[in-house]
């Protein structure tokens, strides 16, 4: 996340979570602002999460 934003299948092969707990607190992290996300136009289903303030 560090080098920009990430979708969730690579998230998914480094983080050791099921594909819905990983989804379900990437959500929870978005509500509280904590990490945005993105999404194509042309491909709305198409999200990427990044860490804007990480070091």
């Amino acid at each position: 996340m560090r080098d920009g934003p990430v979708r969730l299948g690579r998230l998914g092969r480094v983080v050791p979570a099921t594909r819905k707990v990983l989804t379900e607190n990437l959500r929870k992290l978005e509500s509280a602002g904590l990490i945005p996300y993105s999404s194509s136009a042309a491909d709305p289903l198409c999200r990427a999460w990044s860490c804007g303030g990480c070091r």
